[in-house]
């Protein structure tokens, strides 16, 4: 058998009814001069040869031209429309799946090679922690009416140790951020200017907080007063500091890093001061 044409696969009915009708009209239409042979497997003139034969035998705009147009142009227009919308869609798909497939590895290396260094340098987290405290000044002035309010006077000294557990690893500190803080009140805050700290290293840094007349309200200021009339008294000192890690000739970029501690200290008592307790520290 000889082989289908394309037509024949996708419309076999409208193939049928257009070759008959193409060659109706090729045959009673005088001013088709050609006359396209029958196809062997349908014994017709096939449309897609009547075609060819209207165009040869007329004019852009002329009855035959029309009547080829009617034939055979709108259906393969149609397909022609067809194939470039089913081969845009494909092409997209494709770069769809392409940008997937390559976000997918370029994640792949990466979680690897960070695993890799992690394996490699077993980083630990560094730590601050206040080692000593000096209380120089601790009072509180006012009623203790609660429809007033106080004043407090606070000189804390800390010594703020930073302590680095890595044994490949440098880190490069900023500068850190002291603040003293008595139910969430700030009384008293400061600085000390940055270091760097080798491997499995520690330094202590000396840091003065202090308050001056600051006007407080007497829930926290009666509170104060009773703790230092028990003499022990509870603070808060948070630890801020920016800080980058050296690792071989590579060095990462600044990141804050934050401790928080709960000490216990006593207030100052006949001219001698007051020290540091208990302390607990931790990394948030």
């Amino acid at each position: 058998m000889g082989q289908r044409t394309i037509d024949q696969d996708l419309y076999p009915h409208e193939h049928s009814a257009t070759t008959h009708v193409s060659n109706q009209m090729c045959k009673n239409d005088p001013s088709i001069a050609q006359h396209p042979a029958p196809s062997p497997q349908t014994g017709f003139a096939s449309s897609s040869s009547c075609e060819g034969s209207c165009r040869l035998n007329s004019g852009p705009g002329s009855r035959v031209d029309k009547l080829c147009g009617h034939l055979g142009g709108g259906a393969a227009l149609s397909r022609y429309n067809y194939d470039e919308d089913d081969y845009r869609r494909h092409r997209i798909t494709r770069i769809c799946l392409f940008l997937c497939a390559a976000i997918v590895v370029i994640v792949l290396v990466l979680g690897l090679a960070t695993l890799i260094v992690y394996l490699i340098l077993r980083p630990k987290a560094t730590h601050y922690n206040i080692v000593s405290a000096s209380v120089h000044t601790l009072e509180v002035i006012g009623s203790k009416d609660l429809t007033y309010t106080s004043t407090v006077n606070a000189v804390f000294i800390y010594g703020l140790e930073a302590q680095n557990p890595n044994s490949k690893v440098t880190m490069e500190y900023e500068k850190f951020n002291v603040q003293t803080l008595y139910l969430g009140t700030d009384i008293g805050h400061s600085s000390v200017d940055g270091f760097i700290l080798g491997y499995r290293g520690s330094n202590v840094v000396m840091i003065t907080t202090s308050a001056m007349n600051l006007v407080v309200n007497n829930i926290v200021g009666n509170t104060l007063r009773g703790e230092i009339s028990q003499q022990w008294v509870f603070l808060t000192v948070r630890i801020d500091t920016r800080a980058r890690a050296h690792i071989g000739s590579y060095t990462s970029f600044w990141m804050w890093l934050h401790s928080v501690c709960e000490i216990n200290v006593t207030p100052p008592s006949n001219g001698v001061s007051g020290m540091l307790m208990k302390y607990r520290c931790r990394n948030t």
